[in-house]
Parts: structure tokens; C-alpha cells; sequence
């Protein structure tokens, strides 16, 4: 087919093809834009949602994850305060470290101890002074008789035992023997 149009009239008509062409895709497009739009903004919102509830929960535990530090710090300085107290309470004369420190200056150089028991408890309920019992027993072992009759002599002199009691059946053998003294405290 021969072309009859002149050059001018060939350009306009492919210019006027190409804005006919655009003027048709350009608002497919869009709406294909505006449909994938559309389709993405619900699982944007969700998104936001959960990212909303998962800082919240996480700043909960961080809140929980404090008080629970804090509270076991505070356990452990009411703890230490006890202890510190303890340590701070002036010495009476039945602290076991006083007791033991008097009953280690009467000892001999011929007494080992073996044991130390200290125990603290209330009055028997038919005794007539409801004040509380203290009471010590020494275990060990002795070279000879003399040495452990001689510190229960010393011990018995102390003002701040009430009674020390060393039982005959300590006293049997001759050398090397154990010994047990049970000592009352005054209070």
C-alpha cells in the first residue's frame, strides 16, 4: 500500500496514537497501583497493631523484670541489716563468744576440745524462774585427771556459771580419756 499522507500528517497521527495509548494505561495503571495499595494496607495495619503490643508487653515485663529485682535486693538488705544487728548487739554474758572466750582462758595446755554445743531455750514450764536456760557442754579429751578436775575447779569458780558438772564416769580412766562438762549460764 502506497502511503498517501504527508509526512506532517503520519507524525500527527502517531502522536495522536502514542496520547490515546497513555491516556488508557496511565489510569490503568493507577488503578492497578490503587488495588495493590489497597491490598497491602490491612496487613500494614495489623502490623502495627501487633508491633503496638508487643512494646507494651514488653515494657510490662521490663516494669515486672524491676520490681522483682528490687524486690529481692530488699530481701537481701533486710537480710544483711538482721545480720549487721546481730553483730552490733552488745555482748551479754551468755553470747557463745564471750562463753567460749572465758572458757578458753581457764583451760590447761593438757585439754583438747573435741566439741562445743551451745544451746539457748526456754525455762522448763515447773521450774519456779521462767527466765530462759542457757546451757554449754564441752567435749574433748584430757591427758590426765588432775588437768581436767583442775579446769572444772576454774570453771566452777567463774561468777557467771551457775553450775558445771562433770560426770564421775569421765574421771575412770587414767590418761588420754574423753570428757563431757555441761555448764548452766546465768542469765
Amino acid at each position: 500500500m502506497i502511503n498517501l499522507l504527508s509526512p506532517e500528517e503520519r507524525k500527527e497521527i502517531r502522536s495522536e496514537y502514542r496520547r490515546r495509548v497513555l491516556s488508557v494505561c496511565l489510569p490503568m495503571s493507577a488503578g492497578v497501583l490503587f488495588v495493590a495499595i489497597l491490598s497491602v494496607l490491612p496487613s500494614c495495619f495489623l502490623a502495627m497493631v501487633a508491633n503496638e503490643k508487643i512494646l507494651k508487653e514488653s515494657l510490662s515485663a521490663e516494669v515486672v523484670s524491676k520490681k522483682t529485682q528490687e524486690a529481692e535486693m530488699n530481701l537481701k538488705v533486710r537480710d544483711a541489716n538482721g545480720k549487721i544487728a546481730l553483730l552490733k548487739r552488745p555482748m551479754s554474758g551468755t553470747d557463745p563468744r564471750d562463753i567460749f572466750g572465758q572458757i578458753l582462758k581457764a583451760r590447761a595446755p593438757e585439754i583438747v576440745f573435741t566439741g562445743f554445743t551451745y544451746e539457748k531455750r526456754s525455762a522448763p514450764t515447773n521450774a519456779k524462774n521462767k527466765a530462759p536456760v542457757t546451757s554449754v557442754v564441752l567435749q574433748g579429751l584430757s591427758e590426765n585427771r588432775d588437768a581436767i578436775q583442775s579446769f572444772a575447779g576454774d570453771l566452777k569458780k567463774n561468777k557467771n556459771f551457775i553450775s558445771v558438772d562433770l560426770p564421775i564416769s569421765s574421771l575412770v580412766s587414767e590418761a588420754d580419756f574423753p570428757y563431757s562438762i555441761n555448764i548452766m549460764i546465768k542469765e
